[in-house]
């Protein structure tokens, strides 16, 4: 079996039905990721396996880490490359901001990553996951995510990122500007 099914198998049976950050989300974020990497040198292997594998374990706290650990493990029992290993640990770490993204492979999970959260995506992924992620109870609460989401955008690492995500963060000013004026 290849690495890239054996990780996608594993993310999917890890995933389970999970709506906003289960193998669709890996799949859009592995699609958005190649895109966005059209013009930039990285190496495939390493990208999907990140791609498949930065949310692969739902915690509360570093997720980030916790995944990137759940990774190594998983990645030796395949016989995925060792030197490999590391890199997709360090991308799956820095997809959130918590720590700067300095490989291509791993700027380009940040961004793919980020832009999930934009658009017509974003939004359906923001309003189902709010209540789980956040707590929130009020429609006013899920709008001021999907604020905070769309303002993270000025975080978007690649040149090419900011105008993939345009597009997208119009549609989400438009929508936000009509939920304000329907609160």
């Amino acid at each position: 079996m290849s690495h890239k099914i054996s990780i996608e198998s594993h993310s999917e049976e890890l995933s389970g039905d999970d709506l906003f950050a289960g193998l669709d989300h890996f799949k859009r974020v592995y699609r958005i990721a190649k895109e966005l990497g059209e013009n930039v040198d990285f190496d495939d292997a390493i990208l999907h396996a990140a791609c498949f594998m930065h949310d692969i374990v739902k915690s509360e706290q570093n997720h980030e880490t916790e995944s990137a650990n759940h990774a190594r493990e998983f990645l030796k029992t395949i016989n995925f490359l060792p030197e490999k290993i590391e890199m997709v640990a360090e991308a799956i770490e820095s997809h959130h901001l918590k720590r700067k993204p300095e490989s291509n492979e791993a700027k380009l999970l940040y961004d793919a990553n980020l832009i999930d959260y934009l658009g017509v995506i974003g939004i359906c992924r923001v309003t189902l996951a709010s209540r789980e992620w956040f707590g929130a109870s009020e429609m006013s609460t899920v709008m001021e995510y999907m604020a905070q989401f769309q303002n993270k955008s000025d975080t978007l690492i690649l040149p090419g990122s900011r105008r993939y995500a345009k597009d997208k963060l119009m549609l989400m000013n438009l929508i936000i500007k009509h939920m304000k004026r329907e609160l």
